[in-house]
């Protein structure tokens, strides 16, 4: 049995000893709920990101998709001395297209990455009947083709139709983020949602 002035000494020693697990227990929980925090934010961010390139690659491939039909709106409305080179510009957009399409459904897949592969799709059987109408003109000289025009005007009633079912699967997705509250705040399913709104009036 301990002598009672030995008690004694320990008790200030002991009092020292258990203050500093006490503070190393502080110590140690605040850093975990820094970590947490940390991680929270990290996750935050990685889903920002992803949000953007969404947003981003929506819009990319919605602007190659204006371009082309300007572009096929533009070739079908006079002769032109250069319409072989029209027709290639037209179908090296139509593979902006594509791949833009491809963009997206690779990062949205579902419904929304379908509606964009159906619009690359729709956007290649375009360029393909503009090309199979085109009436060009055969220089026997050098022999190549060179001017022309189309002999019937492009019908963009499919294509639109393929835009307005991208909107269609990208808000539908919308919807479907904002009600489901664990998978982010409000402000941001508001804001992806009138993002999209915001593209489709461009």
């Amino acid at each position: 049995m301990l002598d009672q002035n030995v008690l004694l000494a320990l008790i200030p020693v002991l009092g020292v000893v258990f203050g500093a697990l006490s503070t190393f227990a502080g110590v140690a929980l605040t850093n975990r709920a820094n970590l947490r925090k940390e991680e929270r934010q990290a996750e935050r961010q990685a889903l920002e990101r992803w949000e953007q390139s969404c947003q981003q690659s929506a819009a990319e491939l919605l602007g190659a998709v204006a371009r082309l039909r300007m572009r096929a709106d533009i070739t079908g409305q006079r002769a032109w001395a250069d319409l072989s080179t029209q027709l290639v510009d037209m179908q090296e957009q139509a593979i902006q297209v594509v791949v833009h399409a491809g963009q997206v459904a690779l990062l949205k897949p579902g419904a929304v990455g379908d509606a964009a592969r159906d619009l690359g799709e729709q956007a290649r059987s375009l360029v393909t009947s503009i090309v199979g109408s085109a009436n060009l003109i055969y220089d026997a000289a050098n022999g190549e083709h060179f001017g022309g025009e189309l002999l019937s005007s492009p019908d963009f009633k499919t294509l639109e139709a393929k835009v307005d079912r991208f909107y269609e699967a990208a808000a539908a997705e919308a919807g479907m983020v904002r009600n489901s509250s664990a998978l982010e705040p409000a402000g941001n399913r508001a804001g992806k949602l009138k993002s999209l709104l915001a593209l489709r009036r461009k």
